[in-house]
């Protein structure tokens, strides 16, 4: 009783997939168990032509390989090349023509195969067809492709057949791919990738085949994908700090020493990417006026700040933050800028680094103000100190936030250790004086006062006479200045005493004259 044989049919989305090599292994493990093997391979593509045969080369690799003997090597059912369908339509008869339909039709590659003879959907429509158009074969057999899936437009305007590019490879007789958007049976437009190859024939082109694939996840995707780089593209341009990228137009292993890396740093990064921020940050109106700079134009590699900025960037892993770098702008004005970056590496090597930056130059130039004037108040011989009014019906609010060093030594007070502490807490007895309230005037005016001598002797206080001034600072804030000028009011006491005892002896007795030197103490 002859066997029944068994069909393994070994196929593959894409060309060149080691489709051949599958069935050879495949093959000669089942010759090893004893097993008759033969082969074929149904559509033709890898073809040479004798003057009486077209010989397949996979074929004949694979019937000598396996030791194959003729009879189980199967013939080809469509050698892909001059021998076209119109040939088989010919010789062969229309129960063979829809064989070697339905054959090519088990293995195309893609989700749509069709023939098209002379502008008619032919009879090679596959399960991947119907599914892909929402048509069956019977419903569209005869009918133009054009008419069928392909004549509107997504706008609603009409898509005539002279314009459809898939059309032109039959009349032009050239290979035509591109993208194109069809309609589905249920009425929804979806975006196709296609390729119409002309069939040639004996008498010319007889026919088209076409392969369209599906690339609506694809779109979708490239859609997502541009909406992302607009989303980038605006956060990039409206943020309020500087963004950017700087590349190396040559790779560098990390792990190289610093001085050379340095060096190379130099040698070989430029800005390639910028947002608007950065470059008014350096005084030019567009990023074009930046990128293309090298490194060195930013940071001066003469300035020793800025190669411990580079030391630093690689010794924490190509990785900094709030890290400032001195630099200076087209005008070849000094800016200091507080950044943030990160270096991207790929495979041991430093590729570029994406960095943000703000423009601190003049809050650094207002702390140097501002270390200049605490310089200056500490010390001064004059006693400084500060009060925050928190309460302004409330004197016994005020809270000591600073005092210098002359303030303790003129009163005798330890201020150091009062900060912190109201005036109620440290002081009681001021605020039974008018003077609180003068502060408070000062602070709820914003004026100024100057409240001259003032004689005191409480709360500890050295007793005395102190020339005081009160003057507002922001946040309800009230900073006094003050001296002790008892010994200066008690040597001026004694000279006016002097002087009038003189003047009333010179009244007294004639003829004597007093000389004063002011200059001696």
């Amino acid at each position: 009783m002859p066997k029944s044989p068994k069909f393994l049919f070994v196929g593959s989305s894409e060309a060149y997939s080691g489709k051949s090599a599958i069935v050879l292994g495949i093959a000669q493990q089942l010759q090893a168990k004893g097993l008759d093997i033969a082969y074929g391979k149904p559509l033709g593509t890898c073809l040479t032509r004798t003057q009486t045969e077209v010989i397949e080369e996979d074929v004949l690799f694979m019937a000598n390989t396996l030791n194959l003997p003729k009879e189980r090597v199967l013939p080809m059912l469509l050698p892909l090349d001059e021998i076209t369908i119109a040939d088989y339509i010919s010789s062969g008869g229309q129960l063979s023509y829809q064989q070697q339909l339905q054959s090519y039709s088990q293995f195309s590659a893609s989700d749509l195969v069709v023939l098209e003879g002379a502008g008619t959907l032919q009879e090679g429509k596959n399960p991947a067809a119907e599914k892909l158009t929402g048509y069956s074969l019977t419903e569209v057999r005869g009918r133009p492709l054009h008419d069928v899936i392909h004549h509107t437009r997504p706008d609603g305007r009409p898509y005539p057949l002279e314009e459809c590019p898939i059309d032109r490879a039959f009349p032009q007789n050239n290979q035509e791919q591109g993208e194109e958007v069809f309609i589905h049976r249920d009425g929804h437009f979806y975006p196709v990738a296609y390729t119409a190859s002309p069939i040639r024939g004996g008498n010319g082109v007889v026919g088209t085949i076409i392969e369209v694939q599906d690339i609506s996840e694809r779109k979708r995707a490239e859609a997502e994908l541009q909406r992302a780089k607009e989303r980038y593209r605006a956060f990039i341009q409206q943020s309020s700090e500087g963004i950017w990228c700087f590349e190396l137009e040559q790779p560098l292993p990390v792990d190289w020493p610093e001085d050379r890396l340095i060096s190379a740093f130099y040698q070989y990064g430029y800005l390639a990417e910028c947002n608007q921020v950065m470059a008014q940050m350096y005084g030019l109106a567009s990023p074009q006026d930046l990128i293309g700079a090298r490194l060195g134009e930013f940071l001066v590699e003469s300035d020793p700040n800025n190669l411990e900025y580079l030391r630093t960037f690689i010794r924490s892993g190509y990785r900094l933050t709030d890290a400032e770098s001195y630099e200076v702008d087209r005008q070849g004005q000094p800016k200091i800028f507080l950044n943030n970056l990160v270096g991207i590496i790929e495979n041991g090597l430093l590729i570029r680094a994406w960095g943000t930056q703000r423009d601190i130059t003049e809050r650094k130039q207002a702390e140097q103000r501002l270390q200049l004037f605490a310089d200056v108040v500490r010390n001064t011989q004059m006693g400084i100190v500060v009060w925050q009014l928190e309460n302004l019906e409330d004197p016994a609010s005020f809270r000591l936030l600073i005092a210098n060093p002359a303030a303790s030594n003129v009163t005798g007070i330890e201020f150091e250790r009062l900060i912190g502490t109201t005036m109620g807490e440290s002081f009681p007895r001021l605020l039974q004086t008018e003077l609180v309230e003068r502060y408070q005037q000062v602070v709820r005016t914003g004026e100024a006062l100057d409240l001259g001598e003032v004689p005191y002797a409480q709360d500890g206080i050295h007793a005395g006479v102190y020339n005081l001034k009160a003057f507002a600072l922001p946040n309800r804030c009230l900073g006094l200045s003050f001296e002790n000028i008892t010994a200066r009011k008690y040597t001026e006491s004694q000279l006016q005493q002097t002087q009038y005892f003189n003047q009333q002896i010179a009244e007294t007795v004639p003829g004597i004259l007093f000389v004063y030197d002011l200059t001696v103490g």
